[in-house]
């Protein structure tokens, strides 16, 4: 239910949703925590009447749950039966103003509520009486200036030979010449200035056809530079797609917009489709991969994206949900080491894995918290970390060396068997010797491979840096997350080779440098 059923409850409990759904215990007093004292006190008197009474609040449990599945099931099926279920995809969520929405009885009272705002107070009553008001107002109403363009200008006037429709040679042109000017940048030693050039061209037409034909191809209102130099601002220094685009005009005194910086991320997302490919190909044929994955940005909820990395090179892919089949997409033929977090889903990897010890560590550090005295699960605790300690001085030594690290191979054997053949008397520690029978084969990978670590802290150093670009974009769509992903994967992988991003982007190559 936690998410996606909402229950008109101060909690999801058992007692709470029961009770509104009109199920009402024979026990007046029914609750967890008496129970627990109830049974103590059977216990120590085995009055027959307690343990009756246990086994009826027990019996009511069973029919509440019961009755709760019953009405999810028809919640999930949208029977009409259920008139105050209400869908929240349906609700509509209009503007939100800072004090909620004024519902006016009367039509004077709207236009009365709606002249108090900021905007209609400085534009329509302070501009009739502060000069500085009004200049200010008048000067942000102007149109926008268009730039000045320099005075580099290209005449394209190459005439067709012959018509490629009709072969015919008879041709006459337009008049006047049509022109499109290329806004771009200029990097020097000393700085980076603006260049723009107008490009000069004909028209032609067939005179026995008349099809209409040119040989200047119209180009981008904005150059290769110019477009590298906006697609740094928004991945690499964070800047959202109006900052830079603010960014940029106010340094070069461009005419660009937020939606003209979104239409060149993804034009420049789409042209890196290749070496986007090609980064998730050399993942995939590596012998090692780290994986982890976090929430998208997709308006909704409910989507993910997944990192893969290793030492030099990260990819991001996004995915609609958190189920396995991008793992069966990205990583198919893969034949390495794959170091992740105990997430079910990176089981179904055909090949050797590492599950990540610092999660497993913090785990236990939290179980040992809330269970302080709880003396079971803290000796196999302290035998965990004795174990670890070793290993990670014979790291710190010798570093990811098979040859060094193959001595702790016995005692971690030896460390899951007694804990496997462990009688635990307490459920944390029935939980943890699960845990460990269930991962046996996966917890001390690294020892037997040279280069794999024992945690996953570069997959989850990969996640922040989507996180922090994340937080920029706010809200996207499928496909704006996807150009995201593709940009970042290239900045990131060049970071890890200490390549720098913006020139790469300049440099027009399609395949990042080793």
């Amino acid at each position: 239910m936690y998410g996606c059923v909402y229950f008109p409850t101060y909690s999801n409990s058992l007692k709470e949703i029961g009770r509104y759904l009109g199920y009402e215990w024979a026990w007046q007093h029914a609750s967890g925590a008496s129970a627990i004292l109830m049974r103590k006190l059977w216990e120590l008197s085995a009055q027959t009447d307690i343990k009756d009474l246990l086994v009826a609040y027990n019996m009511d449990d069973c029919r509440a749950a019961a009755l709760i599945a019953e009405a999810l099931g028809r919640i999930c099926t949208r029977n009409s039966s259920m008139p105050d279920l209400v869908d929240v995809g349906s609700l509509e969520v209009g503007f939100q103003r800072t004090f909620g929405k004024f519902d006016s009885a009367l039509p004077e009272f709207a236009k009365i509520n709606d002249a108090a705002y900021w905007d209609y107070q400085r534009s329509k009553v302070f501009t009739r009486t502060d000069k500085t008001v009004r200049r200010t107002i008048q000067k942000s109403n102007c149109h926008e200036k268009i730039p000045t363009f320099d005075k580099e200008i290209t005449i394209v006037d190459d005439m067709p030979a012959k018509c490629p429709k009709c072969s015919t040679t008879k041709l006459w042109r337009y008049l006047p010449r049509r022109s499109n000017v290329v806004y771009d940048l200029k990097f020097s030693d000393k700085g980076v200035k603006r260049s723009s050039v107008k490009y000069r061209y004909s028209y032609y037409k067939c005179t026995g056809c008349f099809a209409e034909m040119t040989f200047y191809e119209r180009k981008s209102k904005y150059g290769p530079n110019l477009r590298a130099f906006l697609v740094y601002l928004v991945i690499e220094l964070l800047l959202s797609n109006r900052k830079a685009a603010d960014h940029a005009s106010l340094l070069f005194g461009l005419p660009l917009t937020k939606s003209a910086v979104g239409h060149i991320k993804s034009e420049m997302a789409a042209k890196y489709v290749p070496t986007y490919q090609s980064i998730l190909h050399q993942i995939a044929n590596g012998p090692l991969i780290h994986a982890d994955e976090t929430k998208g940005v997709v308006l909704g909820g409910g989507h993910y994206v997944w990192v893969f990395a290793n030492m030099t090179t990260v990819a991001y892919a996004y995915s609609e949900s958190r189920e396995s089949s991008i793992l069966e997409t990205v990583l198919d033929g893969f034949k390495g080491v794959l170091v992740s977090d105990f997430y079910a889903a990176y089981d179904s990897v055909p090949c050797p894995q590492q599950k990540c010890l610092i999660h497993l560590m913090r785990d236990i550090n939290e179980d040992l918290n809330r269970n302080p005295f709880n003396e079971e699960f803290k000796a196999i605790a302290c035998q965990f970390g004795a174990l670890l300690r070793e290993i990670l001085e014979t790291v710190d030594q010798y570093g990811l060396k098979t040859r060094h690290l193959g001595k702790h191979r016995r005692a971690a054997d030896r460390f899951i068997e007694h804990v496997v053949r462990l009688s635990c008397a307490t459920e944390v520690g029935r939980a943890f010797q699960k845990r460990i029978e269930k991962n046996s084969d996966k917890l001390f990978t690294f020892l037997s491979y040279d280069g794999v670590p024992w945690n996953n802290n570069n997959a989850e150093h990969a996640v922040k840096a989507f996180t922090r670009l994340r937080n920029v974009i706010n809200t996207s769509s499928p496909k704006g997350t996807r150009d995201y992903a593709t940009l970042l994967s290239i900045q990131q992988t060049l970071k890890y080779r200490g390549k720098e991003f913006l020139e790469f982007m300049r440099s027009g190559e399609m395949e990042t440098p080793g």
